[in-house]
């Protein structure tokens, strides 16, 4: 998924480093500091790791948020508690790396998944098409 600037991708091992500074990075930890358990690992693999086992148990959906023009890392960005008796609901999460913050950049990532949100699965977004 793309947008002026950015593109939402699937998050790749070659993300690790750059997920790993915006972890450890103290306001991250700041705004982090009520899930003890993601402020306990210890480096972007981790991270990564933890990710994808939510995604395979249906829970969540991630995205890097990407560059368009370089495909640099510059944030995070997750769907997630998918599971559950509404379907219909889902609760954001993000994070955009220091070097990338006071850009729009998180603005212009939201504004490109709640339109993927929104959008019918009938036309590859994530909710269900309207019944006639």
């Amino acid at each position: 998924m793309t947008s002026d600037e950015l593109r939402l991708r699937l998050v790749e091992d070659s993300d690790t480093h750059r997920y790993g500074e915006i972890m450890l990075d103290p306001r991250t930890r700041h705004f982090n500091g009520r899930l003890q358990e993601v402020r306990l690992l210890p480096d972007g693999a981790a991270v990564i790791m933890r990710q994808r086992e939510g995604e395979a148990r249906g829970e969540k959906i991630n995205w890097c948020i990407a560059d368009r023009t370089t495909d640099r890392m510059v944030g995070h960005i997750q769907l997630f508690d998918l599971v559950g008796s509404n379907v219909t609901e889902a609760k954001v999460d993000y994070a955009v790396h220091p070097d990338s913050r006071g850009r729009g950049v998180l603005t212009e990532a939201l504004q490109v998944v709640v339109t993927w949100a929104f959008r019918p699965r009938s036309e590859e977004g994530r909710a269900n098409d309207a019944s006639p």
